[in-house]
């Protein structure tokens, strides 16, 4: 009898162990990362007056917000496992292009949608070279990084297109609510990107498609498709006006 209530006791001792070791308060993985970003911003704060400054932080948002929405569109193809080394050429492209239907005249609604369409198109060609011709995603993208540069520096002749229309200037330079427009932007696209991969079926499709590929094609998930799809949509991917006129940055 004795040793009966000592067995049905054990299960319940472990997960009071287990609760007795859980730190109170974690941060996961990321906590790492938070914690070089503090040491790095205290260390601008102490060596430098000019880090805190409404001009400097102002600036920090225009820049950081540009490629932090093309990380977001970066962060759905690394989740499946694969990598795009072309986008800050296909960037680079799809904005000298814009900017040089804007300097002939072009209506801005109809360049934007010719840039769009230009990140969408190579982007497709990257998602068909690594989904179906099965080329290493690391050789695919590094060849398209290549190719857009060079198109885009022969396109703008490696000069700055300016001046580029007020009109459009504002979508990059304006304020919302006392912050710049870029930086709601930034947080709209995260927030739907949030949205996507943790409640819809084609955010679960790329958690499973990088967890096992084979698994998820044998599971009925569109691997070949999903993939092309991804490449597609980072390749859409916005460009700030402010950089638009300057195809150094390529």
């Amino acid at each position: 009898m004795a040793s009966t209530s000592s067995t049905s006791q054990e299960p319940a001792s472990v997960p009071q162990a287990a609760e007795d070791r859980r730190t109170p308060v974690s941060l996961g993985r990321e906590s790492g990362g938070i914690l070089v970003l503090l040491i790095f911003f205290a260390v601008l704060i102490l060596t430098t007056n000019d880090f805190l400054t409404l001009t400097n932080l102002d600036n920090l948002i225009r820049q950081v917000a540009v490629f932090a929405i093309l990380s977001v569109g970066q962060l759905f193809v690394i989740l499946t496992g694969g990598i795009d080394l072309s986008v800050g050429s296909i960037l680079g492209l799809s904005g000298g292009v814009t900017a040089l239907l804007l300097a002939g005249g072009v209506p801005i609604p109809i360049t934007i949608l010719v840039g769009l369409g230009i990140g969408l198109g190579v982007g497709l060609i990257n998602g068909v070279l690594v989904s179906q011709l099965k080329l290493p995603p690391f050789i695919a993208t590094l060849g398209m990084l290549g190719v857009a540069r060079g198109v885009v520096l022969l396109l703008t002749g490696a000069k700055t297109i300016a001046p580029l229309p007020d009109a459009f200037n504002a979508i990059a330079n304006g304020y919302i609510l006392g912050l710049p427009s870029l930086f709601w932007l930034l947080i709209l696209v995260a927030i739907v990107a949030s949205f996507v991969l943790g409640r819809t079926v084609f955010g679960r499709y790329v958690y499973a498609v990088g967890s096992n590929a084979e698994s998820a094609r044998l599971s009925g998930v569109p691997v070949k498709r999903l993939r092309c799809r991804l490449q597609c949509r980072i390749g859409a991917s916005f460009r700030s006006p402010g950089e638009l006129s300057s195809p150094g940055g390529v």
